[in-house]
């Protein structure tokens, strides 16, 4: 929610007129700036979820435990992508101007870390194979058991699959 708030934050506040001087130049508005600090906040939280989630390294299944190398690698990426647009919006140096900046600064800090970022996780999509029921981890090993004696969680807003093969939704 706190991403897409910054996004829509961000839009605005650039593509707002009264962002951009009468001379050409690129001022960003206080709503850049939300949009901005919304978006760190955000990498922080998923960074600290992430790092807390450690702990329960048993309960992921073996075939997608590579996901605890790939998701550092990606918030690396993300948070020098991060940077690069607080440096756009907070600090005034031509080098870091959002439409008259650095070229090169660019493609570093943000064209190559979000071709990097899209690029692993296809990869990493491609390499993940579906689990088989015998390799599901402590949270899905408990919610199996729950069906299979005809339980269903409370907090469960999904259905069953039925015996013909498609899915049912129940409401809950």
């Amino acid at each position: 929610m706190l991403a897409a708030v910054g996004l829509i934050l961000g839009i605005i506040g650039v593509t707002n007129g009264a962002s951009q001087v009468a001379d050409g130049t690129f001022t960003p508005s206080t709503i850049s700036k939300v949009g901005i600090v919304l978006y760190i906040v955000d990498w922080v939280a998923i960074t600290i979820i992430y790092i807390l989630s450690l702990s329960d390294l048993s309960a992921v299944p073996r075939p997608e435990r590579p996901l605890r190398v790939h998701i550092p690698i990606a918030l690396l990426a993300i948070a020098i992508r991060l940077l690069y647009g607080a440096l756009c919006i907070f600090v005034h140096n031509s080098t870091f101007s959002l439409f008259s900046g650095s070229i090169v600064a660019d493609i570093l800090m943000a064209i190559v870390e979000e071709f990097f970022v899209v690029v692993a996780t296809l990869v990493l999509g491609f390499k993940l194979r579906k689990i088989s029921p015998s390799m599901e981890g402590e949270i899905m090993d408990h919610n199996q058991k729950g069906r299979n004696n005809g339980e269903q969680s409370k907090n469960e807003s999904y259905g069953q699959p039925s015996n013909s093969g498609f899915e049912t939704f129940s409401s809950v």
